[in-house]
């Protein structure tokens, strides 16, 4: 949770950093990825959620080019081998993406866009094992097992909408790769898999 926090700091100093150029629309954003089977099993929890900055600058009348960066992290998964012996399962990474907005939308789409773009996404997955010495131990030993950094460069598509000078809703999709820790052969390894991935994302404009 601290490190919730600490990022969450730094983030808002980033986009309050872009907001004193006039130039740039900074805006905090929120976001949810509820996670396929497929990734629910390869790295536990039901759902993928982040806090990031992006800025927007004007291109043109129609267009912007939008720069982002955050912090993602898998919902950590609990499991129960034995009567002595739990683990718990999570995901932890940064992301980075350069994408193009195209606003010129009229009439009852006004407020909507549509935008692609590269997004980058470093991961590690974590893994706690807790050893109790008899079932009703109440302070267990933790043993902590880390993955390898997992890395992405994923094309990524969306479309959003503005509301007013404050919110924004946007919904997109890419292909994320994961690596998550499989027990093989008496030891955990990093097990890669790829999958596509649907995000939606709250913007709380600065």
């Amino acid at each position: 949770m601290t490190r919730h926090l600490g990022m969450a700091a730094l983030l808002l100093a980033a986009g309050a950093g872009l907001r004193a150029q006039d130039a740039w629309d900074p805006v905090l954003k929120l976001t949810l990825s509820p996670a396929s089977d497929k990734v629910s099993d390869h790295l536990g929890g039901r759902g993928r959620w982040g806090i990031g900055v992006e800025g927007s600058y004007w291109m043109a009348r129609k267009a912007q080019v939008v720069v982002e960066g955050g912090y993602t992290t898998q919902n950590s998964a609990d499991a129960t081998v034995s009567d002595v012996q739990s683990l718990s399962f999570g995901t932890q990474g940064f992301y980075g993406g350069v994408l193009y907005r195209y606003t010129d939308f009229k009439g009852a789409f006004e407020g909507a866009y549509v935008q692609g773009g590269l997004r980058y996404f470093r991961l590690r997955s974590t893994l706690d094992q807790y050893d109790k010495a008899f079932p009703t131990d109440a302070s267990p030993a933790r043993t902590t097992f880390r993955g390898d950094q997992v890395t992405t460069l994923t094309p990524v598509l969306g479309v959003g909408f503005r509301f007013n000078d404050k919110i924004s809703v946007e919904v997109s999709a890419y292909r994320l790769k994961t690596g998550g820790l499989q027990f093989v052969d008496t030891q955990w390894t990093t097990g890669e898999k790829s999958t596509t991935t649907f995000e939606c994302a709250l913007g709380i404009h600065l």
